[in-house]
């Protein structure tokens, strides 16, 4: 009965936010060329512990305290920061109100 709602328009306004450490997602944007005002997208660098998610190797002082400390940098590897990589958040608004007219 929701989805039919849906369907036809007649929903609340919702957001869903995708995180994604490995940064390999792709939200299509259906108003390109222009912006679609509903996304937004915050790009990030990722912690020794999303770091060690995804398999790669911690640092050196982490190995020797024994833990992964996001907030300590030292347990950040250097090896995993590569120069301009991010990973990113994006965030979709939806509502019953369409901004394809725009």
């Amino acid at each position: 009965e929701k989805l039919k709602e849906m369907a036809g328009a007649n929903f609340d306004p919702f957001k869903i936010v995708l995180d994604d450490p490995a940064g390999n997602s792709y939200i299509e944007n259906p108003h390109a060329p222009d912006r679609d005002r509903n996304l937004s997208y915050d790009k990030y660098y990722r912690t020794p512990k999303q770091d060690m998610a995804l398999g790669l190797q911690p640092s050196i002082e982490a190995l020797k305290d024994e833990k992964i400390d996001d907030n300590n940098p030292a347990h950040k590897n250097a090896a995993n920061v590569a120069k301009g990589s991010h990973n990113i958040a994006i965030s979709f608004e939806g509502s019953n109100s369409d901004n394809s007219a725009e």
